[in-house]
């Protein structure tokens, strides 16, 4: 049944929650400042389909369900999306599929859409309109579609987001649902038809395949600082590469990714910590922080306010939404 929903945040740990029912891992924001981000989304009967403000800089490891295909695009000239390594330019549209974990960075604000769709249902509808050679391409790829078959895609698109936000205790009927659906799936369809753009699919795999043994080593260790050395050994690559890899995909070294994700796990545990049982030296320790002064810098320097605000502070209010089905 066609159901819809519109959130508004004020709390990346939330926005991050809402992400995760699309493949959203996991959401490092990068900026300072209060955070804002709003989201919509429009299930049908096959598609999904998302619209998405966020106000700061921020990286997103991302991992499909089984059997997906996502389409992704910025809505803004000179967007700062760069998804898998691959910047995005205004008139492209992303591809990503579900054997593949892809970073998804933004260098700023923006406005994102994207639709996904069992990988089997597109590829059964392009081989019937096109020809039985239409497939999608595992991994992430860049594609510029024709600059009318993309402006019908965000066109019909835009018209199905605004249709939620405009009328908030609508719903959409199954009958117009389906005709939205199928008009969509042709237009996603036209926008594949031609083949994709990545400057050297082969790089762009091997790099992927580092990234992915890059994440698996921090994850496993969440609660040690790792060196550089050690990094590389357990990734199994030089320090360039590695350096390469994350200065494409992240924006940053290895080294400066590794800390950034574990100052947030500090902060994730000290957001729903107990404040008369747990301490922050402790907190700290056990995600590798060993040194008070320096980690107190860091924290304070990454998110405005020193871990002690962090523990005493009560969340509330932070999520305004309304869902309707």
């Amino acid at each position: 049944m066609p159901s819809s929903s519109i959130c508004v945040f004020s709390e990346p740990d939330d926005f991050a929650a809402v992400l995760r029912d699309g493949g959203y891992l996991e959401l490092l924001v990068i900026d300072r400042g209060s955070f804002r981000a709003r989201f919509t989304r429009v299930a049908l009967h096959h598609l999904r389909i998302s619209a998405a403000e966020e106000h700061q800089s921020r990286i997103a490891l991302i991992a499909l369900p089984p059997g997906v295909v996502r389409i992704s695009w910025p809505t803004i000239q000179d967007a700062p999306l760069v998804g898998a390594g691959i910047r995005v330019r205004s008139g492209d549209i992303l591809t990503q599929s579900s054997d593949e974990r892809a970073h998804e960075r933004l260098d700023g604000a923006c406005y994102w859409r994207d639709i996904q769709i069992p990988a089997k249902h597109l590829i059964e509808y392009g081989q019937a309109l096109i020809n039985e050679r239409f497939q999608i391409p595992t991994g992430t790829h860049r594609w510029r579609p024709l600059a009318g078959a993309f402006k019908r895609l965000t066109g019909l698109h835009a018209a199905a987001i605004r249709r939620v936000e405009g009328r908030p205790v609508a719903t959409i009927e199954a009958e117009a649902a389906h005709g939205l659906e199928q008009e969509l799936i042709h237009a996603l369809i036209d926008c594949l038809s031609a083949a994709p753009t990545n400057d050297d699919p082969r790089t762009t795999r091997r790099h992927a395949d580092i990234m992915a043994r890059f994440e698996d080593t921090l994850r496993a260790h969440p609660n040690q600082a790792l060196s550089l050395t050690e990094i590389c050994a357990a990734v199994a690559v030089p320090a360039h590469t590695l350096r390469a890899c994350c200065a494409g995909y992240l924006g940053m070294g290895p080294c400066a990714y590794h800390r950034l994700r574990r100052l947030h796990l500090v902060h994730r545990a000290l957001s729903k910590a107990d404040r008369n049982k747990s301490s922050i030296s402790q907190v700290a320790q056990h995600y590798g922080f060993n040194d008070p002064s320096r980690f107190a810098k860091a924290y304070q320097t990454r998110f405005g306010e020193l871990p002690s605000a962090t523990l005493q502070r009560h969340r509330s209010g932070n999520l305004h939404s309304h869902s309707r089905r």
